[in-house]
């Protein structure tokens, strides 16, 4: 695997032997612990000034009302609360504002309790407040009562209603449940972006407005990317392409000149967008044996990289405030490998030219590979350069060209060695790319390294997702090292403290962590554990509605087929998992 975090890139090219590492044992499983205080979730606000926790804000409105020489009427005490939140809010003292909020949402619940337009006024502050300090599951909570009230009170669709979806889509996308954000999102989307308007179309039924249908559609494309889910993220952005289309044939201007009308038609991403469906359902060839799993996990990586690559190009191209809004919230979110900050073309040429490799059209894979290596070749990852010369070696071959073939292949290899030689750092030392290759230990005091520095920024979702993911590649580390006892302490810790969460995408991770505790101790040679974990892993699949595409899901075929010899009707009730569309019910 590859982990791109924002502080280095890590890559392990996972085989068993052992390691002459740094570091010792001890130290390593100290650094894995997770601290008394770590929450994996809603943590912030650690260095700010904040009110004793017995101050009374309720108490301190009265006083100043009647300091005042006011009555304390209850309307009177929801202002001064509500003002006094908002101050704080303004200097930035979130938890001082949030305790406020608190108080004057219990307040009015109290003794306004058919102010409800008050009420899911505070809710959407308490919120906003909520999220801005990185409580983003508590701002989900009040948020969506905040939107039960506004859809009651004055309709779905409208401003305030709006305003509120939006920030529940944002907050599910910083608590890390996409499957919620993917929920809230489609909820937005009919209730805001396809909304009646007075004028009739020309068939007498209603007409409908889509003021940004096509960005929204495209972030729930780039969410389902994120979730692997490959089929929906692809439905999102051909439902986006069709949207802005019509957009442009009924523009009532009538002007040729019109932005709308000129984005739709410059869009060189529709054709490659709807290509990708075709492409997607074309049968692929894959090397039998070990390799199998490997080569069908990149295959799905590739393809996320491709799609989620497309949609922020869309994004990009359409220019507009809503677009912008988006791609800050995608970037604030949904960031923590860094590749939401830019569209990576040469990573995209790359990745097509492999997918279709896989396809056999190799005239088609040919043509990508050879813009991808007359164009920013350097950008490549160095570990991927050699496939990359070696893929357009073969397609050379494959199609006749054998002097072209040899040329690339050639190529290949004055790559590999450059990429195992020595760095120039000195007789002996290795890369750190390639500290897996070489068993020198250093990919592993990478990982520490890595895990020290995240553990010491204040605590968020995205900070403990990636936390998370190093301690989970240091486990993986120390399965390679032979070291299988401390690796199931450390997939125990991770599993314990995912199941703790609501989020139905943390089940994908505590599925993970499963299947790996399972082949580890299947390395240990305690097979009625491995199974017990198998069997842990198949109960998330079910809970999760994990997507058939998701890179895992091989991993997990190949151990049904150990534990479900052929002859039974076990790998039909596998299939079956998929048969059920988790965004049915919210689409």
């Amino acid at each position: 695997s590859r982990f791109a975090s924002k502080r280095g890139d890590v890559t392990c090219n996972i085989s068993v032997g052992t390691a002459a590492g740094g570091l010792g044992i001890q130290t390593i499983m100290q650094a894995v612990a997770f601290d008394d205080d770590d929450d994996d979730g809603d943590n912030s606000d650690g260095n700010e000034d904040r009110v004793s926790s017995h101050f009374s804000y309720l108490e301190e409105s009265r006083r100043l009302l009647n300091a005042k020489g006011g009555h304390s009427a209850n309307e009177d005490v929801a202002n001064v609360l509500g003002t006094i939140a908002a101050i704080h809010q303004q200097k930035n003292e979130l938890e001082n504002a949030r305790k406020c909020y608190m108080e004057k949402l219990t307040y009015v619940r109290e003794a306004l309790p058919n102010n409800t337009l008050d009420i899911a006024r505070t809710l959407h502050s308490l919120g906003l407040v909520c999220g801005s300090a990185g409580k983003h599951r508590l701002a989900i909570d009040h948020l969506a009562q905040s939107a039960e009230h506004f859809a009651r009170l004055e309709g779905r669709g409208s401003a305030d209603h709006a305003a509120v979806l939006r920030l529940l889509c944002a907050s599910c996308l910083g608590a890390r449940d996409l499957s919620l954000s993917l929920q809230y999102y489609r909820e937005y989307y009919d209730a805001c972006c396809c909304k009646p308007v007075t004028n009739q179309s020309r068939d007498g039924r209603a007409a409908y407005t889509n003021d940004d249908g096509v960005e929204v559609l495209t972030v729930m494309g780039i969410i389902n990317c994120k979730r692997y889910d490959l089929r929906h993220a692809i439905d999102c952005f051909i439902e986006a392409l069709k949207i802005e289309a019509a957009q442009a044939l009924s523009d009532s201007s009538g002007d040729e000149g019109s932005p709308l009308r000129e984005r739709a038609q410059t869009n060189d991403l529709a054709p490659m967008i709807e290509n990708l469906q075709g492409i997607f359902l074309t049968p692929k060839k894959f090397k039998h044996g070990t390799y199998y799993c490997y080569e069908k996990a990149r295959d799905c990586e590739d393809m996320k990289i491709i799609l989620q690559n497309l949609g922020l190009a869309q994004l990009k191209r359409r220019n507009t405030p809503e677009a912008e809004r988006h791609l800050r919230d995608l970037a604030r979110h949904m960031n923590e490998d860094g590749r939401m900050e830019r569209v990576d073309f040469s990573f995209v040429l790359f990745c097509m030219g492999n997918v279709l490799f896989r396809r056999c059209q190799y005239r088609e894979s040919k043509l990508y590979y050879e813009q991808c290596l007359h164009g920013d070749f350097d950008a490549v990852h160095s570990t991927d350069r050699v496939e990359l010369l070696a893929n357009l070696g073969t397609a050379h071959l494959k199609i006749g060209e054998s002097d072209r073939s040899s040329f690339h292949f050639k190529r290949a290899l004055q790559e590999l060695e450059k990429s195992t030689r020595t760095n120039g750092q000195g007789e002996g030392t290795r890369s750190p790319v390639n500290a897996f290759s070489f068993d020198d230990g250093m990919t592993m005091m990478n990982l520490v390294g890595l895990l020290e520095k995240a553990k010491s920024e204040v605590p968020n979702d995205s900070m403990n997702h990636e936390a998370f993911i190093l301690r989970h590649l240091i486990g993986l580390n120390l399965c390679k090292e032979l070291r299988f006892d401390e690796a199931v302490t450390i997939f125990e810790g991770l599993k314990r403290k995912k199941m703790t969460k609501a989020s139905s995408d943390e089940h994908f991770a505590v599925i993970q962590v499963s299947v790996d505790k399972s082949n580890t101790y299947m390395m240990k040679g305690n097979m009625k554990t491995a199974r017990l974990m198998y069997d842990s892993a198949m109960r998330s699949i079910r809970k999760a509605r994990v997507p058939e595409w998701h890179p895992f899901m091989t991993q997990i075929q190949r151990l049904h087929k150990m534990y479900h010899p052929a002859g039974n009707h076990a790998p039909r009730q596998f299939s079956m998992l998929f048969h059920h569309d988790p965004l049915k019910n919210s689409r």
